[in-house]
Parts: structure tokens; C-alpha cells; sequence
């Protein structure tokens, strides 16, 4: 009280009144009464008033008076704004760290730097470490209630951060609130009211639970970070969860169970398209906010698509699917994406998308679909739109196909020795009913040889010159005959042919043997020395047919109409001979009766 009384009267210092002597001794002072015992430590009673000491106790707390600064000082001196109070718990804490003095002398105290705290200051500086300290957590609750009550006086961006660090909050499910799962920090959890939280957290311990599920309390807790709008983390946290749901199968516990193939439920889809359509919209905001945002997303199967082989609904990476415009080098391989699903160009590279698609999963796609037949293709096709809702050129039969051969023909140079041949045993010719390889095709045929050998399809004509580099030739040599012959009898193995196969081969061997007898009669010509043209020699092709021919390599049909070598083959000229053999002693067969003496002596 003396050094108050000094103070106010203006004999205690100098207050710059004098020379450099006189601040040097009021500095000698300051330091001086700084380090004496004489400052009273304040002492906060449940009723929240500063309790003034009395000469006879001041060893209740602290020896009850303390000086500013040296050895015996502890933490900084503060004096708290007259009329703050605070919960019972946090006032003990505070009475506790012995840094705070009684509210009296202000001005004199303020001189020797004590620095007065309002509430919000005391808590920005002394919240988390009593929550640290231990004392702080059992009555945790009702510090956060009176900072609830006051808000609008003690919001501060710095009590809002530790807020949101303490784990204060009770977590629960989101039917079983008052089943408590220890606590956790605000920002760890979600807002129940929030419809998007609720379906994909449900059954998870990540809502607030006991009391602070009610309404006020949670619109509290969003202003100090619980999570109540899907931002750019978030978000990912949300995709994430979904891809364990699809794991896990529990889409299927509400909304009808799953559509069957393994897919996903109908709660998981409608989910997913509701966060993907999300995405496209927020993707600048998103971008902006989370540096790594992208990476993240292209880790994580959230995308809703078509599975190529069961048809079933999956969830897929970015990187697994196709462009839509895609659709028809991939379908049978690989899963395209719905239209509303495409993502903006200058995300594609870092989503991992490939568009077009690379080249291994176009063959690997023509050699899926050539496994079935045209109307099998045809009918695959359409259903694949009508889950897709969407019918344009590139989803008919036509439409694909010629897709497919405009990027082979785009790609060609790219394809090595291997994928080119590949191409030339595939049959992947639309023409009529069946796929034809592209070396039984030709620019122009004299015969119906049909189911073998094929002209180019007008609505393909366009890619000629593709075709060509597969095999395909302007009109049919014995060579092509030849080859067709031997495919035929490759695939048929030990199969009798049809109606319609037997009519084409008989037309394919009579083509050949008048390009056989051509061929004997220019020989012969000129071993006479009479030809036209002495010069003319049959070519590399030609002498390949004559030397099968010599050797008895042609296959021909039997009398079962199954295709052997003519080397095992010989004419039944005799029906009555022929009756009283016994087959079964024979390694030979008797050629088709349909095969004229002629052509078979060719």
C-alpha cells in the first residue's frame, strides 16, 4: 500500500521528469520492487469473487504473496478483469498456478509490467494447458458450457484452434448417443443432421454423443469444427469410407440388398453418384483448398460403373475406366464411365485416365468379342446401352466396328510383328452373320462362296487399306483357296460341314481346279516350245498349290462331309465293290460323291 500511495503521489519515480540519472534509478526500482515479495496472490472462491487475504493466512496459498521476477518468481504475474468468473474446476487450476495476483493497485501493477487478462485471454493462454495438466478433464464439460453461454463475447480464432484440438466430445453411434466411445476431438467428427454423414458414418462411433447431441449444442460445435459441410478433406474421407461399405458388403443392409454379381447395393450407388457429381462441381474449390487433393482421389474406387464381364455395379478408380467416348475399343475388357461421371480434360492425366485407350486393351477387346458370334455381339451391345441410357453411333454394331478400325488404322505403324498377326487370325470382319479374318476377304469375288470367303462389306469400304495390311487381296488366287481349305479343316477338326459349308468348299475346289488346269496347260505349252509368252513361269504362290496338289495335300470333304487330306481319299467308281468292303480294315475314305472325276483327277 506505502508503494501505491508513492506511486500515485508521483514519488516513487520520476516518470521521465528528470535526466538520464533519474530513469537509470527508476529503472534500479522497478527491478527492485519486481523482485520483493510483496505482490498478493489472488485466490478465486467458488462464488467467483477474489477472496482478500488477511495478514493472519497469507500462507494459504503460495505463502500468499510472491514477488514479479528473480529465482522464487515462477511463471509470469497476471492480475484477471474484475468481473470474470469461471467454472469451480477451472478456477481451482488457475488458484493452482499461483500466477496470478489480486486485482488492486492496477496502475502501480500495470508500471512493474503486470498485464490484466480479460476471460477470453485467460482461457486463449491457460485452457489447453489445464486440460494437459489433468485437472482440467474430469469437469471439461462445464468449462465447455460456460464458453458455449459466452461465445459471442470470447470467440477468438486462437480459442477456436484449441477448441478444436481438445478431446472433449463424447462419441457415439448415430442411433446410440448415449452410448459413450471415449471422447474425441470436435473436428474428428461428423454432424448427424447432415444426410450424406449419417449413410455413409452410421456404423461408426463418429457423431457426438450424451448431451452434445443436442441441437444447440451442435450448431456450437460446427462453429469450433465439427465437420458439417463436405470440404476438400472431407470429402476424401467420405470416398474413402464408401470404398470400405462396397468391401465390406454393407450396402446391403438397407434398400433392397445388392444387384446381384458381387455389385454393390442400392444405397452405395445412389451415394456414389451423389459424391461424384459433387465432385465435378467443386473440383476448383476442392483443388485450392488440399494441395494433394488429387492424388488422394485417383487412389480411391468411388466411381460407380459397369463391370464388363458380370455387368454388375462396381466402384472403381478413375484410373480403371474408360472415356466414355471410348466405349467402343473396351467395352468387353474394361469399365467405361457413365456420361455424367466424365471428368474435366485437365484432370484426366492425374486421375490416370488414358484416352484412347492404349492399344493392348483394344486387341485384348477384339479378341473377347470375337469369341461370339454377331447377333451375340449385337445383343450384348444393346444391353450395355440400355443400362447406360444412351444410344449414339459409336454404341451400335456398325458403329463399333468402325471405331475399331479407325484407331487400328491410326495405330497401325505402333504394332509390333506380334499384335499384327494377332490381328490376321482374329475374326474381325462383320459380314452378315458371322466375323471373318481379314485374309478371307476381297475386293472383289466372282463366286458366292460364302460362309468362307467374303467381299469387303460395303459399310466398311472406308478401310480398305487397313485390310490389305491384314491380309486381304483383290481377288481370290490358288494360294487363298489353298489356305481357306486348310483353315476350314483346322477348325472343323473332325466336324461334318453343313449345307451351306459343303456347297462353298465344293465351289472353292472347282474355283481351284480351273486355276489348276489354266495353270497344267500352260505348263505343258511350254514344254512344247509353242507358248506365247516363253517366258511365263507360275509364281512363288502357285507352285506352293501344285506342290500340295503333288503330295496329296488338298483337303477335300469325304462322304461324311468332314475334310481330310486327298491323300486319304480315293473315288468311289464302283458302289458295288464298295459295299462288300469291310471300312473298317481301310485307313482311306471315300471322297464326296459331290466332287466330280474330273475335279478329282485335277
Amino acid at each position: 500500500r506505502m508503494f501505491a500511495w508513492g506511486f500515485q503521489q508521483g514519488h516513487l519515480f520520476s516518470e521521465g521528469r528528470g535526466g538520464v540519472e533519474d530513469a537509470k534509478a527508476d529503472r534500479s526500482h522497478v527491478h527492485q520492487l519486481q523482485t520483493m515479495p510483496l505482490f498478493e496472490v489472488l485466490c478465486l472462491e467458488s462464488r467467483g469473487r477474489e477472496r482478500e487475504q488477511k495478514r493472519g493466512d497469507l500462507l494459504a496459498l503460495d505463502n500468499g504473496y510472491r514477488p514479479l521476477t528473480g529465482a522464487d518468481a515462477g511463471e509470469e504475474s497476471f492480475m484477471i478483469e474484475s468481473k470474470a468468473s469461471f467454472p469451480p474446476s477451472f478456477r481451482d487450476y488457475l488458484n493452482a498456478t499461483g500466477s496470478f495476483l489480486v486485482y488492486k493497485f492496477p496502475d502501480l501493477y500495470r508500471h512493474l509490467g503486470v498485464r490484466v487478462l480479460t476471460k477470453r485471454q485467460v482461457l486463449e493462454r491457460f485452457l489447453t494447458r489445464s486440460f494437459d495438466d489433468g485437472s482440467g478433464k474430469s469437469s471439461i464439460d462445464a468449462m465447455v458450457m460456460d464458453i458455449k453461454q459466452n461465445w459471442s463475447e470470447l470467440r477468438s480464432e486462437d480459442l477456436e484452434g484449441q477448441l478444436a484440438e481438445l478431446q472433449f466430445v463424447p462419441r457415439a453411434t448415430l442411433n446410440d448417443p448415449a452410448t459413450c466411445f471415449g471422447r474425441a476431438r470436435v473436428s474428428e467428427l461428423f454432424d448427424p443432421r447432415i444426410v450424406v454423414f449419417k449413410r455413409l458414418f452410421r456404423e461408426r462411433a463418429d457423431f457426438p454423443g450424451r448431451g452434445y447431441r443436442e441441437e444447440k449444442w451442435l450448431d456450437f460445435l460446427c462453429k469450433i469444427g465439427l465437420k458439417h459441410e463436405i470440404t476438400a478433406q472431407v470429402y476424401v474421407e467420405c470416398i474413402r469410407r464408401l470404398e470400405e461399405l462396397a468391401a465390406e458388403g454393407e450396402g446391403r443392409i438397407h434398400h433392397g440388398g445388392s444387384d446381384g454379381g458381387g455389385g454393390i447395393g442400392e444405397e452405395i450407388r445412389e451415394l456414389a453418384e451423389r459424391l461424384v457429381v459433387l465432385l465435378w462441381k467443386q473440383e476448383g474449390t476442392f483443388s485450392r483448398r488440399m494441395p494433394d487433393f488429387w492424388a488422394h482421389v485417383a487412389r480411391i474406387r468411388f466411381v460407380p460403373a459397369r463391370d464388363p464381364r458380370s455387368g454388375a455395379l462396381k466402384l472403381w478408380r478413375y484410373a480403371d475406366l474408360a472415356m466414355d467416348r471410348d466405349l467402343s475399343l473396351c467395352w468387353s475388357v474394361k469399365p467405361v464411365l457413365f456420361a455424367r461421371h466424365i471428368p474435366s480434360l485437365r484432370r484426366l492425366k492425374v486421375l490416370g485416365i488414358s484416352s484412347p485407350v492404349p492399344k493392348e486393351v483394344v486387341l485384348g477387346h477384339l479378341q473377347a468379342i470375337t469369341r461370339n458370334s454377331p447377333r451375340e455381339i449385337r445383343q450384348r451391345l444393346h444391353d450395355l446401352q440400355q443400362a447406360r441410357q444412351k444410344r449414339d453411333e459409336g454404341g451400335t454394331f456398325h458403329g463399333m466396328f468402325k471405331q475399331v478400325f479407325g484407331y487400328l488404322l491410326n495405330k497401325f505403324d505402333e504394332l509390333s510383328s506380334e499384335e499384327r498377326a494377332l490381328l490376321r487370325s482374329l475374326p474381325l470382319v462383320p459380314v452378315g452373320s458371322r466375323l471373318a479374318k481379314a485374309s478371307r476377304l476381297f475386293i472383289r469375288l466372282e463366286s458366292d462362296l460364302f460362309p468362307f470367303m467374303f467381299e469387303v462389306p460395303r459399310v466398311y469400304g472406308g478401310f480398305d487399306r487397313l485390310f490389305r495390311m491384314l491380309g486381304t487381296s483383290h481377288s481370290p488366287t490358288p494360294s487363298h483357296y489353298l489356305s481357306t481349305l486348310e483353315e476350314v479343316k483346322s477348325e472343323a477338326k473332325d466336324r461334318p460341314l453343313n449345307v451351306n459349308e459343303l456347297k462353298s468348299i465344293l465351289e472353292i475346289l472347282k474355283e481351284l481346279g480351273n486355276q489348276l488346269d489354266k495353270v497344267s496347260s500352260t505348263l505343258s505349252t511350254e514344254q512344247k516350245g509353242v507358248s506365247d509368252e516363253p517366258e511365263a513361269k507360275t509364281d512363288g504362290e502357285m507352285k506352293r498349290v501344285l506342290q500340295a496338289r503333288d503330295r496329296r495335300l488338298i483337303p477335300v470333304p469325304d462322304e461324311a462331309n468332314v475334310m481330310v487330306m486327298s491323300g486319304q481319299c480315293v473315288v468311289n467308281d464302283s458302289p458295288s465293290l464298295a459295299a462288300r468292303l469291310d471300312r473298317s480294315l481301310l485307313p482311306l475314305s471315300f471322297v464326296s460323291p459331290k466332287l466330280s472325276p474330273e475335279l478329282c483327277a485335277l
